[in-house]
């Protein structure tokens, strides 16, 4: 039986000196780059961590990186390591959209925590987030409530992944048999929308969580997009 002992995994939220809706503020005026043709050799690669690049720069300087600026470091930080893959064009250009990709997962799993951190202490609900617990064992966050632990699975509702999803489930993490998995798919486009082109969870979402938790459900008109506006 595989326990998780949540001294080895320190919450990293606490590092975090903005709130919610400063981080919507930050990164809800960017208008992304679009997204480009999925490549096969790209989606299947071993490539350095999108996530870790994202976090690393919130606590040391206090800011989430637009998406050209997660682009630019992501390069300069690993040039080496992509240098030598010799990818062509094709493949290069399917690195772009995988970029793009997954910056927009790591900005809704941060934005997320903080919603989560901010609206769930008041029952409380320990909410937290790990980079070792969410790249290597698949916790996007972790809460703790009434002696248990939840994590949560959080992923864009397309084919691409799903698929991506089920690799997660299967090959590259062993669960926990002591955490409660909740799976929380944001439907593509999302169900609101930060800024100008940042796809995020509504309250639909948010009560998912709610229920596994035994919390009170959100009615509509709770303030949710106010608070991001």
């Amino acid at each position: 039986m595989r326990e998780l002992n949540i001294k080895d995994f320190p919450n990293e939220l606490l590092l975090v000196q903005f709130n919610f809706k400063e981080a919507c503020e930050q990164v809800g005026e960017q208008i992304l780059d679009k997204d480009t043709e999925e490549n096969e050799r790209i989606e299947k690669e071993e490539l350095p961590k999108f996530a870790d690049l994202l976090w690393s720069h919130i606590f040391e300087f206090q800011k989430i990186l637009t998406h050209q600026e997660f682009k630019v470091e992501y390069f300069k930080k690993n040039n080496k390591e992509i240098s030598e893959k010799k990818f062509n064009e094709e493949e290069y250009e399917g690195l772009l959209g995988r970029i793009y990709r997954s910056y927009g997962a790591c900005v809704r799993d941060c934005l997320m925590s903080l919603q989560f951190q901010e609206n769930l202490s008041q029952f409380g609900v320990d909410v937290r987030f790990n980079r070792t617990l969410d790249i290597e064992e698949g916790i996007d966050i972790l809460l703790l409530h009434k002696g248990k632990k939840y994590g949560l699975n959080l992923y864009l509702d397309s084919p691409r992944s799903r698929g991506f999803k089920k690799y997660k489930d299967g090959d590259r993490h062993e669960h926990f048999d002591d955490v409660i998995i909740v799976n929380l798919p944001c439907p593509f486009g999302g169900r609101i929308v930060v800024g100008k082109d940042i796809w995020m969870y509504g309250i639909k979402d948010r009560n998912i969580v709610r229920e596994a938790l035994g919390l009170p459900i959100i009615e509509q008109g709770d303030g949710w997009v106010n608070d991001i506006l």
